[in-house]
């Protein structure tokens, strides 16, 4: 399907903030490409965009495999001729450090950090023939504080990040945008189900997609490398449960 709407590539666009995100960037003129490994789910999605008379399409993809990214990229030039937006979302949340399964530790890696290079690299190749195109990659505060609990994840986190500020030294050359977006805990399923916090206390997906949108309408000369969002309730929690345990243990 040839279109004349600008071009957004979501990855992890199945659920969570890359579902949120692409909802809303078709619902704001662009022809989203909805990438995750789930084909059902990425039916579900497209068909949410559909009946609100957005555009969209998908690939059943493994951010993780170089090859079928380097496929599914070149598929996407081929079909529209060029990429507008690349919102670099995928990833997974694990625990664990000296403790971490090694196969947890595989997996990470492979999907967080190898997995969002291979996206943005193979889109990056042809945003310089273009001379222009934005890549957004969400990392995470993790990529930035290291917690103890899961230092597999920040790993990860802080290896995209290094890989991040490289790359927008890189394609400012080509007149290319590159942004990290890291936020704290955001209220998502991965989240969610992973660990007893109260969502309330959390950074929201519509924050991130509030975020995407500022990114988006800011000039051509305007780059925010590095977005760093905290949510000062739940740090706020967080203190004063640490000055609990301490107050425990020095009395």
């Amino acid at each position: 399907m040839n279109t004349n709407k600008k071009i957004a590539v979501i990855t992890g666009a199945s659920r969570g903030i890359g579902k949120n995100v692409a909802v809303s960037l078709a619902a704001s003129e662009y022809h989203v490409v909805l990438l995750a490994r789930t084909e059902q789910a990425l039916m579900e999605v497209k068909s949410e965009i559909t009946d609100n008379n957005g555009s969209a399409s998908y690939f059943a993809v493994d951010v993780s495999r170089s090859s079928q990214i380097k496929e599914c990229i070149d598929c996407i030039i081929r079909e529209y001729g060029h990429i507008d937006v690349l919102f670099n979302n995928a990833g997974i949340l694990k625990h664990g450090t000296s403790d971490i399964l090694d196969k947890d530790l595989d997996e990470l890696l492979q999907i967080n950090l190898h997995g969002a290079i291979y996206v943005a690299k193979h889109t990056a190749q042809y945003m310089k023939k273009q001379r222009n195109g934005y890549i957004i990659n969400l990392s995470s505060i993790g990529g930035k504080i290291a917690a103890s609990f899961a230092g597999g994840y920040s790993a990860s986190k802080f290896g995209l990040n290094g890989f991040s500020e490289a790359l927008f030294k890189e394609m400012s050359a080509y007149d290319v945008k590159v942004s990290t977006i890291c936020p704290a805990m955001v209220a998502t399923d991965m989240v969610l189900n992973d660990r007893d916090f109260d969502a309330d206390l959390m950074i929201q997906p519509n924050d991130i997609v509030k975020t995407i949108n500022y990114l988006l309408s800011l000039s051509k000369n305007a780059i925010p490398s590095e977005l760093v969002i905290n949510c000062l309730s739940f740090t706020a929690k967080e203190t004063e449960a640490r000055k609990s345990v301490y107050n425990l243990k020095t009395n």
